[in-house]
């Protein structure tokens, strides 16, 4: 984004430059048709209005293409954002966790790596995996027990054994829900920030490129006319203003 800054500066500086020109040669102007000096041949200033209007002309065009850049910087942003975020809500509904209220604010929220959606998928396969060994052992424990002709609780080292087990899985489905409830708030952020930041700059296409377009047709009408005393009647603030985003 510091390259679009940058444009977005070059853009704004140029601005000034043609509206300060524009203004000088509306005096100039103002001040033959008062008889302070000769006055100036229609062909000069018709050169000198059309190569103002190109250089505008030019300007204008690289901004809409930055403006056309960023808008579809944005979009792809938001429809990453949006496909991650329908990968945790697939998570959470396979895990069978209820979804968390996110009141943290924007600043209180960690930005997390792009790989965490992948690391909490193995982290569920390897949940999957140690309930399967799970339920594997307790099968085995069961036909043992039946075998035996009785029902002998696990004693000693089987039984920490087992607790160890369940502790470990109960820390493992806390820690994966509380990664993908952090993830989740980070993405509803993000999303939200993006869609301003879309909303800001749509704002912008309307408002200032319509100005934009109307000064050149007006610029236009001027020099069609080969009229250089309607020159004068170019109002001062009715440059378009750049915006610093």
């Amino acid at each position: 984004m510091a390259a679009e800054l940058s444009r977005t500066l070059q853009l704004k500086k140029l601005n000034e430059a043609y509206a300060i020109r524009l203004q000088h040669c509306a005096q100039t102007v103002a001040g033959y048709a008062d008889g302070a000096g000769p006055k100036p041949t229609a062909a000069a200033l018709r050169t000198f209005l059309e190569t103002t209007l190109e250089d505008i002309r030019a300007a204008h065009h690289s901004r809409e293409q930055q403006l056309a850049r960023a808008a579809r910087f944005y979009r792809k942003c938001l429809a990453d954002l949006s496909r991650r975020h329908e990968e945790l809500l697939t998570a959470h509904r396979a895990q069978g966790t209820p979804r968390a209220a996110f009141g943290a604010a924007p600043s209180d929220v960690a930005l997390l790596p792009l790989s965490t959606v992948t690391e909490s998928s193995h982290q569920m396969e390897d949940q999957a995996r140690l309930e399967k060994e799970l339920q594997k052992l307790k099968a085995q424990k069961g036909s043992s027990e039946v075998s035996q002709g009785g029902t002998v609780e696990p004693q000693g080292l089987e039984a920490a054994s087992w607790a160890q087990i369940r502790q470990n899985l109960q820390e493992f489905a806390r820690g994966t829900q509380a990664e993908l409830e952090r993830e989740r708030a980070q993405l509803l952020v993000r999303a939200t920030m993006v869609e301003e930041q879309l909303s800001e700059l749509q704002e912008y296409v309307d408002q200032h490129l319509g100005r934009y377009k109307q000064e050149i047709l007006r610029l236009r009408k001027l020099v069609g006319t080969g009229d250089p005393w309607k020159v004068g009647a170019i109002p001062s603030d009715k440059h378009p203003r750049t915006c610093n985003h």
